[in-house]
């Protein structure tokens, strides 16, 4: 361990920028990041593809580093790491290409993929009639005509080359013959890394042609120009070829006329069985070329499990291929089912798996091509084709290095690219969630300046102009949150939009018996809120702060003050009822978030109101807080104005369409839906009702009638509707409230345009969750939630923190302390102590928190939800990096709502 000393007021100005974002800091120096390119290529081969396509854009410097061949190599060899399978749709005259991650060794939790769209190609503009799709080693595709007829049909009509990665295709010139037909196969040299393409010509047209010509082009080189080759016998072609490209060799079968090729461990391998693959199937076999010379084979015979029977059903079967690890990919020959299903055996476990392919819709497509470990790859077609001429000398050295990848240059100037802070948030800001995350754990620089208020507030203005859905799927005692994109004005071809998965909250911890309410703040947060515990989570970071409230059997709400920024909480106690499930509120308190000493504080409502003791409806609107409560005085309900800034409280009389109609939020004013005079809507509904309340002071509201177009019947058939809200562009949207189809679907109603739409949401399996909680206009927010844990530390004050968490769990790493070595320099030390190999043996499941440090330096830290039986407390010893759990014996916790603990308490015996 180290102790590394930093001066929080000297150096910041290379790492932050003034309050203006200048490009010059205060000191006259220049306002930039020098990144070593080394350190570049390890940030960029980390983010997603699009991110990388962004970044290509944002100058000719970085355009020029992402295109090197060093860099493609360096991503290629992470995308080797994590293989994807690559399914290529057919509808029509075109193509549609996805990727999935591709499970590895799946067992029977393996439930499903969601595959992610990539690009459309319009095949019949260069390929006539019957076709070939056939996948390459670099994850390029290539795509032939079986065979192409000279002087029948267009010259356009030649092969193509793509790369899914990048959404390129290139059509390769025509082949040069005199032949009356040619076809085209695709092969890859990993050696000199070139795309290699095969033609062989024909002179007749029987069933069997004999090829006459052989070409081959050579892609990447810059000039495409065909050499004529010798293949040196007489062969007959199938119109059909099946050709597998493998280390550089294209292999032709024309005798295992049943067998699928494939590449097994760099081999020519070819998978079959006795008739079709189907139920009643017993073995896979598999024949493998060892030796190309001796035209050696070897066979092996994979015996089918017990429970294949009842996994593979009534469907009968082909096989796809091979994966890296040895697993026989299979997928139904039928029409395609919804979702697509593969199957996965295993031939060393000898286990077979089903899973489902989720993201599209595959019955309206007409064929499926599936091919396995896939790779991603961001080498441009075009700038491979293309022959560029670059002067080393000078002033491009900058961006530039040698194969040896040092860190300084033959002149040597440092091999680094400085950029200027304010160029480097706009970068960031236009990359996902998840990228940003991953660029925080660089360097410590890089994480100060993606934590800076001004990137968060940048990234939020950024958010707001493309909303997402945001969706809670409640399983059990689990809460599952998964965001997809909202569509924008959507009309009768939107495609479905699919969602992703964020992150996983285990109730159970928190709300006894599962009764909680759930409700969507402006800023992307979430705030769940029980009897005893509310909690506070981030879906876009995935963190969670669970909090107790300052008394139990009480209702927590939740507000945000948008000049501030801040998040409060608004608790409501009480202990009379006032009918069944009525509660009479005798205090009110609030706690701010985010604060350095966070506290419960008392504030007075000024009337005597109940609240419904389950849920309360509530809304936050532009730092005002908005729900229903009755008045005890004259047992009429109000609305309550909660000021969330200034925590003062207004009242409104309402009627009957506030007390039944659905809270949105209107153009920054509380608004009400209802259909007619129902709460709900039906295929019998032809109005939509909305009601504004435009002035708090004046109680002032505004009606407004939507009546439904003339497809209303047709679109929601018999569905029975419930509002979801209305989003900024003025759309009303509601969702079905029966059984849960399969998949979701929302219903967009475009009060300008009078018109309703019906969009599915893809990407998980709804049937599998007891409710589904939904929240519009939802915005990614990057800011992390940092619960920072005080303690004395040698007598100096210390911060607790687990990575960018306040709460260590099983997965946690390590543990940091911050240590205030001189207030008046305001120096801080860190220290990060690497935790034990036995770390999650000892802690299990369970989240736990900083309780504090003891005098000899042990790390003490307690388990977080419902006190468990028995208590107990995990010392972590920094010095011999040991861990061990002590067990508190001699009361029963379960009895106390909360437990407080307190380290190196001494005895006082004075009175």
């Amino acid at each position: 361990m180290k102790t590394r000393r930093r001066n929080l007021s000297g150096d910041l100005s290379s790492t932050t920028g003034s309050n203006k974002r200048s490009m010059t800091s205060e000191n006259g120096r220049d306002n930039s990041l020098p990144f070593p390119i080394d350190l570049v290529f390890e940030i960029f081969w980390k983010l997603p593809l699009k991110s990388i396509a962004i970044c290509r854009c944002v100058s000719k410097t970085w355009s020029s580093v992402l295109s090197r061949q060093d860099f493609t190599e360096l991503f290629l060899s992470r995308s080797r790491t994590l293989p994807k399978l690559f399914l290529a749709y057919q509808k029509g005259g075109e193509f549609f290409f996805f990727s999935a991650p591709q499970p590895q060794s799946p067992d029977e939790n393996s439930s499903s993929v969601v595959a992610t769209y990539h690009m459309k190609f319009s095949f019949h503009a260069y390929l006539p009639g019957l076709f070939e799709l056939s996948g390459l080693d670099q994850g390029l595709v290539g795509l032939t005509s079986r065979w192409i007829g000279k002087g029948r049909v267009p010259s356009v009509h030649v092969p193509v080359i793509c790369n899914p990665s990048t959404g390129q295709s290139l059509p390769l010139p025509r082949v040069k013959t005199k032949r009356v037909k040619s076809r085209s196969l695709f092969g890859y040299d990993p050696i000199d890394k070139h795309v290699k393409v095969l033609s062989m010509s024909v002179s007749q047209g029987s069933v069997l042609p004999v090829a006459e010509e052989y070409q081959v082009v050579t892609l990447g080189t810059g000039k495409l120009s065909q050499r004529m080759i010798n293949c040196g016998r007489e062969l007959r072609y199938w119109p059909h070829i099946r050709g597998r490209c493998i280390n550089d060799l294209k292999k032709v079968d024309m005798f295992f006329t049943e067998g699928t090729m494939i590449n097994y461990n760099g081999k020519l391998g070819l998978l079959w069985s006795e008739g079709w693959l189907s139920r009643s199937s017993t073995s896979v076999n598999l024949c493998v070329l060892e030796d190309i010379g001796k035209q050696e084979w070897s066979e092996h015979v994979y015996v089918l499990p017990a429970l294949w029977e009842d996994i593979v059903g009534s469907a009968s079967l082909s096989f796809v291929g091979m994966t890296q690890t040895n697993e026989i990919g299979m997928r139904s020959l039928a029409y395609p089912p919804s979702p697509l299903y593969l199957f996965y055996f295993n031939t060393e476990r000898n286990t077979v798996v089903r899973v489902a392919i989720q993201g599209m819709d595959v019955s309206e497509y007409d064929r499926v091509h599936i091919f396995l470990d896939h790779l991603e790859n961001v080498k441009l077609i075009a700038s491979a084709m293309k022959t560029r001429r670059r002067n080393l000398s000078g002033n491009d050295l900058t961006t530039t290095r040698r194969n040896t990848r040092s860190k300084t240059l033959e002149n040597g100037r440092d091999n680094s690219l400085p950029f200027p802070v304010d160029l480097i948030m706009e970068i960031f800001s236009r990359l996902p969630v998840k990228s940003i995350a991953t660029c925080r754990c660089v360097s410590k620089t890089w994480s100060s300046v993606l934590r800076r208020q001004d990137f968060t507030e940048l990234f939020l203005s950024r958010s707001r102009t493309l909303p997402k859905l945001l969706l809670a799927y409640q399983k059990d005692g689990d809460l599952f949150f998964f965001s997809a994109p909202q569509p924008q004005n959507p009309d009768e071809n939107s495609s479905p939009v699919v969602a992703t998965y964020r992150m996983k909250l285990s109730f159970d911890a928190y709300f006894r018996n599962g009764a909680f309410g759930i409700n969507g703040l402006d800023h992307g947060l979430v705030g769940l809120s029980g009897r005893t515990h509310s909690v506070i989570c981030n879906p876009s970071t995935g963190q969670s702060l669970p909090f107790t409230r300052a008394k139990t059997r009480s209702m927590s709400l939740f507000g945000y003050d948008p000049i501030d920024k801040q998040v409060k909480v608004l608790s409501m106690w009480g202990a009379k009822f006032s009918g069944l499930l009525n509660v009479v509120a005798e205090e009110y308190q609030v706690l701010t978030l985010g604060t350095e000493n966070p506290s419960w504080r008392t504030i007075d409502c000024g009337c005597i109101l109940s609240y419904y003791s389950q849920h309360v409806r509530q809304k936050c609107i532009n730092g005002v807080l908005y729900y229903l409560s009755t008045d005890m005085s004259t047992e009429t309900t109000v609305l309550v104005c909660f000021d969330v800034r200034s925590e003062k409280f207004s009242f409104v009389k309402v009627k009957t369409f506030v007390t039944e109609g659905t809270m949105i939020n209107y153009d920054g004013k509380l608004g009400f839906l209802r259909a007619g005079k129902s709460v709900c809507a039906y295929r019998e509904s032809r109005i939509v009702n909305l009601w504004v309340l435009e002035d708090i002071e004046k109680q002032e509201w505004s009606e407004r009638t939507f009546v439904l177009p003339a497809l209303w019947e047709d679109v929601v058939v018999s569905a029975i509707l419930g509002f979801v809200g209305m989003t900024r562009t003025n759309e009303i949207v509601m969702r079905p409230l029966s059984i849960l189809p399969i998949p979701l679907y929302l219903f967009f109603f475009n009060t300008e345009r009078n018109t309703v739409v019906r969009i599915a949401i893809q990407g998980m399996d709804v049937s599998e969750y007891d409710k589904v909680h939904i929240f519009l206009d939802h915005v990614d927010n990057v800011e992390l939630i940092v619960i920072l844990t005080m303690v004395n530390y040698n007598g100096k004050l210390g911060f607790l923190l687990s990575g960018e968490s306040g709460y260590v769990y099983e997965r946690s790493t390590s543990v940091n302390l911050w240590v205030l070595e001189d207030t008046d320099k305001q120096e801080w030390s860190e220290r990060t102590f690497v935790l034990p190999a036995l770390w999650e043996d000892i802690v299990g499941s369970v989240r736990l928190g900083f309780v504090g440090m003891t005098r000899t330096n042990e790390i003490v830290m307690r388990p977080l939800g419902l006190p468990g039986r028995p208590f107990h407390l995990i010392y972590f010893n920094i010095e011999r990096n040991t861990v061990v759990r002590v067990s508190i014996q001699g009361m029963d916790v379960s009895e106390y709502d909360h437990v407080h603990i307190f380290l190196d308490h001494v005895e006082n015996v004075k009175l």
